[in-house]
């Protein structure tokens, strides 16, 4: 039988680890929704809908360098962010909740499958060293990943009533256009920002 030092070391180092995993999603879930606050400060007047939308990009990045494990950061962000930008309308507390998680599952959604394309057809070493990557990573990581979101977000609106379903494209080019800046922009700027600080993370992977 082993020393029941032995036995309790493993117990000890999981937690260390699900206390480090708890403390980057809060940190990702604050910066997240520091940043959708900030967004929606640059709302349409009336409406939930923003040209610009800074915290897609931290989550693609925070998703690259950390690993998918911090989705839930993502989703805690949006969804505090979301559910005060709600308060004070004339809608239900039921329905600002559900659309509120349901941003949420679009934010998170959103910044996984961008992960996962990029993992699969960018260099993991330097995205940023040849033609073809820089294209692959601004098509795949924004205008497509950015899809996402912008097809629930808006979907949810009209649903809960927020916004008739007559403007949905119109709704819907102004949510993907706002994003798809804000991801360019902060991925391209994380990129370069990366290569100083963690040397393109492991030299050969995206997360730790």
């Amino acid at each position: 039988m082993g020393s029941p030092v032995n036995a309790a070391r493993p117990i000890r180092q999981a937690s260390r680890v699900d206390v480090r995993w708890l403390l980057e999603v809060l940190a990702l879930g604050l910066i997240y929704f520091l940043t959708a606050r900030l967004g929606l400060l640059m709302a349409i007047p009336g409406g939930h809908i923003t040209p610009v939308w800074p915290p897609s990009g931290i989550a693609l990045a925070a998703l690259l360098v950390r690993g998918q494990r911090l989705w839930p950061g993502i989703w805690l962000g949006s969804f505090a962010a979301n559910i005060l930008d709600f308060y004070g309308s004339p809608a239900n507390l039921a329905t600002e909740l559900a659309v509120s998680a349901t941003y949420g599952m679009g934010a998170s959604f959103t910044a996984l499958w961008g992960t996962q394309l990029l993992r699969r057809f960018v260099d993991k070493r330097n995205p940023l060293e040849r033609v073809p990557d820089v294209c692959a990573f601004m098509l795949l990581g924004g205008a497509v990943s950015c899809l996402v979101s912008a097809t629930i977000g808006v979907t949810t609106l009209d649903l809960a009533g927020y916004a008739p379903w007559s403007g949905y494209g119109q709704a819907w080019l102004t949510w993907w256009l706002g994003i798809l800046e804000a991801c360019l922009l902060w991925r391209l700027s994380y990129w370069f920002g990366a290569a100083l600080i963690i040397e393109w993370p492991r030299r050969a992977g995206w997360s730790c």
